[in-house]
């Protein structure tokens, strides 16, 4: 090896081995394009869900015949928890029909409103009651300050989002408000 690509070589080992280019970074990150977190006021909830609250089993809401009804089969749902948040996801791995419900942390929907609506993902898509569809998946109020989401995804486009439509009032009976 000549003096010049050993040094080079030498270079480079002792940057990988430095873990040069690593870089460590703690908070919340924002999606690309999403509107910066605004701060909160002095006083004002942050989201972190209420002190000691269990989680809410979304799991728990549907039947596996509901579900079923809903996207042609009855897979078990899968649970994720957030403080005193949850979700659950139904999905056939088969025909990749979904049913997916979020119910957000307490004070994430803040004086029980919807957060602000980001302009870069177009014009917003506003739905009865309080609701807008996001994507397919219809956004709202529950719980008073939560923030929730459902989706029902089986190839039917609109035909989907209206069927979540039709969810959210059994949502919101099971988490309030």
């Amino acid at each position: 090896m000549t003096s010049p690509a050993r040094t080079l070589y030498t270079f480079l080992l002792a940057a990988l081995l430095t873990g040069c280019g690593t870089t460590v970074v703690s908070g919340t990150a924002t999606p690309v394009g999403a509107p910066a977190p605004a701060a909160a006021p002095a006083g004002a909830p942050t989201g972190s869900g209420s002190a000691g609250a269990a989680p809410i089993k979304v799991c728990s809401f549907f039947t596996d015949a509901e579900v079923k009804k809903l996207i042609g089969s009855a897979p078990k749902g899968r649970a994720t928890t957030v403080n005193d948040g949850g979700s659950c996801n139904w999905e056939d791995t088969k025909t990749y029909s979904s049913l997916t419900v979020e119910v957000g942390e307490t004070d994430t929907a803040i004086n029980g409103t919807l957060p602000q609506w980001d302009p870069s993902l177009g014009p917003e898509r506003t739905l009865p009651n309080g609701m807008r569809d996001i994507n397919g998946s219809v956004e709202f109020v529950c719980g008073g300050t939560r923030l929730c989401a459902v989706q029902v995804a089986t190839n039917h486009g609109e035909d989907d989002v209206r069927t979540a439509v039709g969810l959210v009032p059994a949502i919101r009976s099971k988490v309030g408000g």
